[in-house]
């Protein structure tokens, strides 16, 4: 009985192993064509509205598209319309 106990214990770590790779093969080219999307489009941002943009990667997770406002910061192109309401 105890021998059956570790071979049920060895088919589920297998399994868990399994879809952790399985997972991981999906998500990391994922987030890759996400960042090359996305920094494509800020080059093409940058372009259009012949504006000044720096694409930052904050971690592997996070990044942003920024570009200078009048007084130097750099804030992120998708609060430019923000800045248009005040």
């Amino acid at each position: 009985m105890n021998e059956d106990a570790g071979w049920v214990a060895f088919v589920i770590f297998m399994v868990a192993l399994i879809c952790v790779m399985l997972i991981t093969a999906i998500a990391v080219p994922s987030i890759e064509i996400s960042r090359g999307v996305d920094h494509r489009s800020c080059t093409a941002f940058g372009q259009a509205a012949n504006r000044e943009v720096k694409f930052v990667e904050y971690t592997y997770f996070s990044w942003d598209c920024l570009t200078p406002t009048v007084d130097g910061k750099w804030i992120s192109t998708t609060r430019l319309r923000d800045l248009d309401d005040d």
